[in-house]
């Protein structure tokens, strides 16, 4: 892992948001965990938040449970993490007594929040490698595959096992009304195969006409790497669709046209969690997700209608977000 790619990142003048997370899966039992630690801020001058959200989930009784400790970073702190810090060589202790320590790709850490207890304790099994970067005018993100042992748990939701899903690091300045995140791991006989897609909703929809929406991804084919970062809208391909539970889009390159159609099921018979998200400038949003979801990618030449690849991924991290769901105002947890 190349850790200078880890840094602190969140913009200072303007404020904003950088966030680290860490997922995997084990398709076998149908247990997932996904951790997160955000940093999140207004303008230059504003209080910066420091915050933790670990989830886990069982697909067997449709279960998911998450904490989740956030407390406001002192400017001693902040100029510290600013010019020091460094995701994946931490350790910060909350006011809480919680704590998270990360070394030698060895996650270990101790939650005290209002919704209950939280631990873990995981160790990256995945050999050294750069991670892959996605740029888009609103922010970017350094992301790779990641294989995980150990085990998590949330309020008495525990896992425990091996894991494949990956970890990134995303920042920006500011995020979008709508926003969909794919990254998968798991594709059917194709184990040098990995794939993450964003797709952001730039304004609302309006009258009949599509919201205007920008899509990014990288497609990893053993030693191939496709980008897709031409974030401007096509006039050739059809609009993205997006809701709360599924994505589809378009996406092109000089090269290549990829279609993405990510569904993460029926809410009520499988696990979907549901969180109250901090978002820059402050405020709130809800982001929904599941580790369950599954992936269809149709890989073409420009120009042409026969495909080059056809993937399935029957496992992936699906979340989304989108403007007009209910926050909550009593916790961390909405409704799925």
């Amino acid at each position: 892992m190349t850790s200078a790619a880890f840094i602190p990142r969140e913009p200072v003048l303007t404020g904003g948001f950088d966030q680290y997370v860490r997922w995997g899966l084990d398709p076998h039992s149908g247990q997932a965990f996904w951790l997160r630690q955000q940093t999140c801020s207004r303008v230059l001058g504003q209080p910066q938040t420091m915050e933790v959200t670990l989830a886990t989930f069982q697909r067997n009784g449709r279960r998911s449970e998450l904490v989740h400790d956030s407390e406001r970073l002192s400017r001693l702190h902040r100029r510290q993490w600013r010019q020091h810090g460094q995701w994946d060589v931490l350790q910060h202790n909350w006011s809480s007594g919680s704590y998270l320590a990360e070394r030698e790709q060895q996650v270990q850490s101790r939650l005290f929040t209002p919704e209950g207890l939280g631990n873990c304790r995981l160790q990256s099994l995945s050999a050294a490698e750069a991670p892959h970067l996605l740029d888009w005018p609103l922010g970017s993100v350094h992301w790779q595959p990641m294989s995980w042992r150990g085990e998590a748990a949330a309020q008495a939701l525990g896992v425990s096992g091996s894991f494949q899903g990956g970890t990134w690091q995303a920042w920006g300045r500011m995020t979008t009304p709508g926003m969909a995140w794919v990254q998968a791991v798991h594709f059917t006989d194709r184990p040098g195969v990995s794939f993450l897609g964003i797709g952001q909703t730039l304004a609302a929809q309006w009258q009949q006409s599509e919201p205007l929406s920008l899509s990014v991804a990288t497609l990893q084919l053993e030693e191939e790497v496709i980008q897709f970062d031409r974030w401007w809208p096509g006039p050739t391909v059809d609009a993205p669709r997006l809701d709360n539970y599924r994505w589809m889009a378009t996406l092109v390159n000089a090269r290549y046209r990829l279609q993405v159609l990510c569904d993460g099921g029926n809410s009520r018979l499988q696990p979907w969690l549901a969180m109250n998200d901090a978002v820059p400038g402050g405020g709130l949003r809800v982001l929904k997700m599941t580790p369950f979801a599954s992936l269809k990618l149709r890989l073409f030449a420009r120009g042409s209608d026969i495909p080059l690849r056809e993937l399935v991924a029957p496992h992936c991290l699906l979340m989304t977000a989108l403007p007009g769901n209910d926050i909550n105002p009593d916790g961390p947890r909405a409704i799925a």
